[in-house]
C-alpha cells in the first residue's frame, strides 16, 4: 500500500480503539454511500397518523421475539488485529437463536468485501459496522445465502497484500436478524499470505499463519 493509505489505516485503528465497543459506535449513515442494491424508497408516515392499537390477547401476534446471534469461531476475529491467512482457509462460525423453535437460525448470509470495492467502503465498515448492516438489510442483495445447517465457508482465490473483510449474518424463521455487528464477533479482517497456493492449486484448509496490527498499512 502507498504511504497515504498507511496513514489512513493508522487513523482508523486509533478511532476504533478509542471508541466504545471497538468500532461499533454509530458514526456515519449508510445512505451516504447511496441506495443499497434492490432498495426502495421509504415514505414517512404523516405526523398526525394514529397510533396502532395494542395487539389483542390470543390474536396470534405474541411479544417481540429475540433475534439470533452469530460469531466467527475460526480464525478468531479481532478489532485491532487482522489475520494473515493461506489461500483457501476455511472460516467457521457458530450461532444461537434464543427463542427457537430450532437450536439455530433458519439461514445465514455472508460476503467478502475488499478494500478496492466501491459499493460500500471497507474503511466505513470497520469504523461503523452497523452502517454496513443497515446498508444491505433486510434482503442482503449480492450476499451468499445458505441454510442454517451450513456453518463454514472456504475462501476462494484472493489477491495477496489486499485487505479483505468477511462478514456473516444470521436470520431466524421470523425474519429477525443479528443486529449487533462487531469486529470481535461476526466480522473478520484479513489478508492472504504471499506464496500460498492459488489459481486452483491444491491446498488443505489451514488456520492463520500470523497476525498483524491494523495500523501496519
Amino acid at each position: 500500500m502507498s504511504r497515504p493509505s498507511q496513514l489512513v489505516w493508522a487513523v482508523v485503528v486509533l478511532g476504533i480503539a478509542l471508541s466504545p465497543g471497538c468500532g461499533s459506535q454509530m458514526l456515519t449513515d449508510p445512505l451516504e454511500h447511496g441506495t443499497r442494491p434492490g432498495a426502495t424508497a421509504e415514505i414517512a408516515a404523516p405526523a398526525d397518523a394514529p397510533e396502532e392499537a395494542p395487539t389483542a390477547p390470543g390474536s396470534g401476534n405474541g411479544p417481540p421475539s429475540e433475534p439470533p446471534n452469530v460469531r466467527i469461531t475460526s480464525p478468531q476475529p479481532s478489532p485491532l488485529l487482522f489475520r494473515i491467512l493461506p489461500q483457501h482457509t476455511t472460516v467457521t462460525w457458530d450461532s444461537e437463536d434464543p427463542d427457537g423453535p430450532g437450536p439455530g437460525p433458519k439461514q445465514y448470509f455472508y460476503k467478502i468485501l475488499s478494500e478496492d470495492d466501491t459499493e460500500f467502503p471497507l474503511l466505513d465498515a470497520l469504523i461503523n459496522p452497523d452502517s454496513l448492516r443497515r446498508f444491505y438489510s433486510p434482503d442482503y442483495p449480492g450476499w451468499t445465502q445458505v441454510s442454517g445447517k451450513e456453518t463454514s465457508f472456504t475462501l476462494p482465490d484472493l489477491l495477496p497484500d489486499t485487505r479483505y473483510l468477511f462478514v456473516v449474518q444470521a436470520m431466524d424463521r421470523r425474519g429477525n436478524e443479528d443486529v449487533v455487528w462487531s469486529l470481535s464477533d461476526n466480522m473478520l479482517v484479513f489478508e492472504i499470505a504471499f506464496g500460498s497456493p492459488a489459481n486452483g492449486a491444491e491446498s488443505a484448509p489451514q488456520g492463520p499463519t500470523s497476525d498483524e496490527r491494523l495500523s501496519r498499512h
